[in-house]
């Protein structure tokens, strides 16, 4: 059974991949740049496309053996892509630096709401207890206002100035006097019931609204957060990793990212373009064929005729000694 996979295949294949890279480079490399002005942008983004133009051209020039051409593409190259590595870490690094720092304001939020509501909730649970307790001691006292207890205050106190008026504050006075003690005790109870009554209401009815914003703020689960706490953890073999490790931590996964996000495309049309043959110059090509120890032009392609590589050493040994071979038989004649 033949595999379908041929080298063909496999350039083709490499062509798409990098070409669908190369977009998705100098989408970055444009939005990195649009953050200083729309002429950085533009700039940048043809940067991505002129790196794996010098990776290319460099391979090519190689393969015609222009080797000075060679290295200055490559050296181009590098140049290039260096420039262009920095500008996919920075849009890297400045996005998963966004997202940590969204996802930290977003959480803190929820945090402060839900701690807020589990305050209210505590505060009414507690005035809630007392109430019950008031209730449980003083079974009266949902029965009963202060205002109306207050008029029974207004008669015991005429009835101790009568009593006083009568010969002094005797048994019956003191009596009085402790009805009316007990008249106070019992609105300041009131009082207590109907402030705690106020109280419950009043809270929750914030509760009620803290729930409903509660519900609304969502918890954010930010997966480059987890990722760059996963790795921290994995670095630091720590549960809670310092501020400082998970800052490296977010600028080494950074590096890594740009990285490859700026070298595959000029990886995959490299290999995409490898087989490739450079053309060479018309100065540098002989149509000819051998023929009785001669040289005779003509046009490539006829038959029993083949193109010479001037660029070839060992073409050029070879033509010299013809030549030479063909000036003594000149000699020898003459």
């Amino acid at each position: 059974m033949h595999s379908v996979m041929t080298e063909s295949s496999v350039r083709k294949a490499a062509l798409y991949v990098g070409l669908a890279a190369l977009v998705v480079g100098m989408g970055m490399a444009f939005e990195y740049g649009r953050a200083m002005s729309m002429l950085h942008a533009i700039s940048l983004g043809l940067l991505a496309i002129a790196v794996s133009l010098a990776f290319i051209g460099a391979e090519l020039y190689r393969k015609q053996g222009r080797t000075i051409a060679a290295m200055i593409a490559t050296a181009a190259g590098i140049a290039f892509s260096a420039g262009e590595y920095g500008t996919h870490f920075g849009y890297t690094v400045g996005t998963r630096v966004a997202e940590t720092q969204q996802t930290g304001v977003t959480n803190a939020a929820y945090k402060a709401r839900q701690d807020q509501t589990a305050s209210e909730g505590k505060n009414l649970e507690m005035w809630r207890q007392q109430l019950a307790e008031l209730q449980t001691a003083n079974a009266w006292v949902a029965t009963v206002r202060a205002d109306g207890l207050r008029a029974q205050i207004d008669t015991a106190d005429e009835a101790i100035r009568q009593e006083e008026r009568r010969g002094g504050c005797g048994p019956r006075c003191l009596k009085l006097k402790q009805e009316k003690a007990t008249i106070e005790d019992k609105i300041a109870k009131a009082e207590a019931f109907a402030d705690l009554s106020k109280r419950i209401e009043a809270t929750q009815r914030i509760l009620d609204k803290k729930v409903d914003v509660a519900q609304e703020t969502k918890f954010h689960s930010s997966k480059i957060v987890n990722q760059t706490a996963g790795f921290a953890q994995i670095a630091t073999w720590s549960d809670t990793p310092s501020d400082s490790a998970l800052s490296w931590t977010q600028l080494i996964l950074g590096a890594i990212i740009a990285a490859i996000t700026t070298y595959l495309a000029p990886f995959c049309l490299s290999l995409a373009f490898s087989g490739l043959k450079g053309g060479k110059p018309e100065s540098t090509q002989l149509y000819g064929g051998v023929a009785g120890g001669g040289l005779a032009a003509t046009q490539s392609g006829q038959p029993g005729f083949q193109v010479i590589d001037m660029t070839d050493p060992t073409t050029r040994h070879s033509l010299a000694a013809i030549r030479a071979m063909i000036e003594q038989r000149h000699q020898a004649v003459a």
